[in-house]
């Protein structure tokens, strides 16, 4: 199993860094030590579930390797999620124990905090490793339709489902020891990626904090500080930082891999950073939380440069099959449809409500729109973001992808604009740019790839593109921004 695996590094690599936040710096030696005496105290406290609450404090990580080891999933939840969000997380789960790593406040719920943590590192017990790979691992949320959180357990199973096939990606594979750099929050679940491949490897894991992503000229001290040889982000933070010709080489000498997962990867985007980074491989990746991070990847090359949309996977690589179905119906290769998932990586389903897009035992719809030419997967966009405008059906990531695709523009996101009747009123079009360029200059050469009806009515650029505290373009952020801009 691969807590053998970590248990084996932490033992053979005591004293090398495991990770390190801010002044914060954990050895392997002690992540092992910590989380045994942590697992023992969980191992005699109950047996549910157990949120972990902070953000990126060294004392998650350990409370994380701690419930994997007394055989209690965690629930990891950081600071920026709101309290009201936060009692809905626990009421889901119906845990009972919450590991606050910074002060926290909630109610009907018995709260060990720092100081007790150090008390019970100081115990210095031991514990066996829970070894059933059936039980939850951790339960990590997403926005549900509703207005309510869904809740999404995943098994050990399925986690060593997933690190089996991450780990095996051969330019993931074939870095040597290194320093893996974390941009997303332990509560998204892309960072699962960045903490096990780091344990598993024998990495140091060098975590980004929320504010110094949030200054460009911090962000890029801390990226240079880190020494990173291998890159996990979103899209968009790639594009935050590409937006600085400072984000080269002689920042990050030793970066030999960027892994890309969460959002579309737009072809000016993997076109800028192949252009900066002579030698690097770009993995983009495709994966939904209730799949375990992500279940296929696939390098792209300069040839694919070319192609007005990238891949985000290579099927026959996958850790799952994927297939693209209309109804209940298979569709065959160059067909867009839904995307299906079927493996070991699938959850079993939420934890309440609805279970509709889990279509049987480890199979989940995912939702989005694919399909799958040459042996790649290639996303076209959402089943719950197409719109209905003018009578028409329009899909927003073909127009993005159109403006995306213009000289001067580095990416774009267009939102539909509604009235107080949820008619759609308009289309908005949000774009980043990269020279002078001016609205009707998009709009005319958008006329010429695109129907009247999918031109949008408004362009507004911005400097950067909001970003959540995901790493994904914030879409409520931008619908704010055109209000304000609306009433000004």
């Amino acid at each position: 199993m691969f807590i053998d695996s970590i248990k084996s590094n932490c033992l053979k690599l005591n004293g090398k860094t495991a990770y390190l936040c801010g002044q914060s710096r954990l050895t392997y030696g002690e992540l092992w030590q910590k989380a045994t005496s942590l697992a023992a105290f969980l191992k005699t406290g109950g047996s549910g579930p157990v949120v972990v609450y902070g953000h990126k404090s060294p004392d998650m990580l350990v409370s994380f390797l701690a419930c994997l080891i007394s055989g209690r999933a965690y629930v990891p939840c950081d600071v920026a999620v709101p309290a009201a969000r936060i009692e809905r997380m626990i009421a889901a789960t119906k845990a009972q124990l919450l590991l606050a790593t910074e002060p926290c406040e909630v109610k009907n719920l018995a709260v060990v905090g720092s100081g007790q943590l150090r008390q019970i590192y100081a115990a210095k017990k031991d514990c066996p490793i829970a070894k059933d790979g059936g039980r939850t691992a951790y339960v990590t949320f997403t926005s549900g339709s509703t207005g309510t959180p869904k809740g999404v357990p995943i098994s050990v199973d399925n986690l060593e489902n997933f690190i089996q096939w991450v780990t095996g990606i051969p330019a993931v594979a074939a870095l040597p020891a290194g320093v893996v750099f974390n941009q997303a929050a332990f509560s998204f679940d892309l960072s699962v990626a960045d903490i096990y491949i780091s344990l598993v490897l024998g990495h140091t894991l060098f975590a980004c904090a929320q504010h110094e992503q949030q200054d460009l000229a911090l962000l890029f001290q801390r990226l240079k500080l880190s020494g990173s040889t291998l890159l996990i982000c979103t899209p968009t933070f790639l594009q935050l930082c590409l937006t600085d010709a400072a984000f080269s080489r002689a920042l990050l000498p030793n970066l030999q891999v960027v892994f890309l997962c969460g959002e579309v990867l737009p072809v000016k985007t993997a076109k800028k950073l192949l252009g900066r980074f002579s030698g690097i491989k770009l993995l983009n990746a495709y994966g939904p939380t209730e799949a375990t991070c992500a279940v296929a990847a696939v390098q792209i090359t300069e040839a694919m440069l070319s192609r007005p949309a990238l891949p985000a996977g290579e099927i026959r690589h996958a850790a799952v099959r994927i297939s693209v179905v209309d109804g209940e119906a298979e569709l065959p290769a160059g067909a867009c449809g839904e995307i299906v998932l079927q493996g070991d990586s699938v959850s079993d389903g939420y934890l309440s409500g609805p279970s509709r897009p889990f279509a049987g035992h480890k199979t989940y719809r995912t939702g989005d729109i694919g399909k799958i030419e040459n042996g790649y997967l290639y996303c076209c966009g959402r089943i719950d973001e197409q719109i209905k405008y003018k009578g028409y059906r329009i899909e927003p990531m073909e127009i993005e992808a159109c403006i995306s695709e213009i000289n001067g523009i580095a990416c774009a996101v267009v939102l539909p604009i509604e009235g107080r009747d949820n008619k759609i009123l308009m289309l908005a079009a949000f774009a980043q740019k990269t020279r002078e360029i001016t609205a009707e200059e998009v709009k005319t050469q958008l006329a010429q790839k695109l129907p009247p009806y999918m031109v949008p009515k408004v362009i507004l650029f911005l400097d950067q593109m909001p970003m959540n505290a995901n790493g994904k373009c914030d879409k409520n952020a931008l619908k704010e921004i055109f209000s304000s801009g609306r009433n000004g």
